[in-house]
């Protein structure tokens, strides 16, 4: 097999172009030359990251409501009625007269003791209701529903900074849903668990967010042979088709692509004007050595929009006209 590596940077044409140009990052050389000189296709779809981790590691899903996040932490559980099992993450939010902005899970620190008697008085309000909590970590919970729920969620990652009122559930079963949400934001008001947080200037719990709810597929078939990600919920995706899951790698320049594998390196989260000249040292610049060299085979580079694809071949086109990133930053 010939050494492929997916690069997968969602967020990479994020980057605020007048930032870029203030801090003299407007042609950084290597990913320049990268974007450049690949043959490159605009995608007719931009997924969401979970989605296309998702898809990238042989999930044939075609939504992400469709993403098994549930059963992929409770694989116990894989082959429950669809609609039963569902995430039902613990949140933040911050909340003014025109918004309620989801906060980063991270900024909570929620600790096991809260988590456990936060659940356990939801599950006592919910008893006939035939919900039932269950921590599977601290920061991630699970939901059994006695009846299937008939909702399309949004997975929780895209919520993140976002108004939560424009990615509510939809579907036969979103109002029953939302008066749930309801009753659970009221209840987790008046705990003393979020009394306590308030007086020691936390932030409060004051919701869970229902995702991550499909199927398991029958069948997965996945073309890489490991995945390098920092991501905890695509490294589950991966880790359930037993791909060998692994930490970003810090640099590439001692990379090893003797093995002539297929890998995948993803990084889901947003990254600001520094870590774009670290990436440019440690990964891009590595990246077209090794295509000149005839290390790697081929680099997939995946934005959210579109698809680079860059062969020892193509990186040879010295004549291909170098575009400034803010060009792409425009057209992502």
């Amino acid at each position: 097999m010939p050494s492929h590596c997916i690069l997968y940077l969602p967020r990479l044409f994020d980057l605020d172009p007048q930032y870029l140009r203030q801090n003299d990052l407007e042609s950084p050389p290597a990913l320049t030359t990268l974007v450049s000189r690949a043959e490159s296709t605009r995608l007719d779809v931009a997924c969401s990251p979970l989605h296309t981790v998702a898809q990238l590691v042989g999930y044939g899903i075609q939504s992400a409501a469709e993403i098994p996040m549930a059963r992929l932490r409770l694989p116990a559980e894989s082959s429950a009625q669809a609609g039963t099992l569902w995430c039902a993450d613990p949140v933040g939010m911050q909340v003014d007269r025109d918004s309620a902005v989801m906060l980063p899970p991270d900024v909570l620190q929620i600790s096991a003791a809260e988590a456990q008697q936060l659940i356990a008085a939801l599950n006592q309000h919910f008893v006939e209701d035939g919900l039932r909590f269950v921590m599977h970590t601290p920061q991630h919970w699970l939901l059994h529903s006695a009846t299937p729920l008939q909702v399309q969620t949004t997975e929780l990652p895209d919520v993140i900074g976002q108004d939560v009122r424009n990615y509510l559930p939809r579907g036969e079963a979103a109002l029953h849903w939302r008066r749930i949400a309801n009753e659970i934001e009221m209840l987790l008001f008046n705990h003393p668990v979020n009394q306590q947080r308030e007086a020691q200037q936390q932030w409060p719990i004051t919701g869970v967010w229902l995702w991550g709810g499909g199927a398991v597929p029958n069948t997965v078939q996945s073309n890489l042979d490991r995945v390098y990600t920092d991501d905890d919920t695509a490294a589950t995706i991966a880790c359930a088709v037993s791909l060998p899951t692994q930490k970003l790698p810090a640099n590439l320049h001692r990379f090893d692509w003797s093995a002539r594998q297929a890998i995948a390196i993803l990084l889901l989260q947003p990254f600001d004007v520094q870590q774009l000249i670290q990436l440019e040292a440690h990964w891009f610049a590595p990246l077209v050595t090794a295509l000149r060299e005839g290390k790697l085979q081929q680099l997939t580079l995946h934005t959210r929009a579109q698809l680079f694809v860059i062969t020892r071949r193509s990186i040879r086109r010295w004549w291909r006209r170098r575009h400034p990133l803010t060009h792409w930053c425009q057209h992502d």
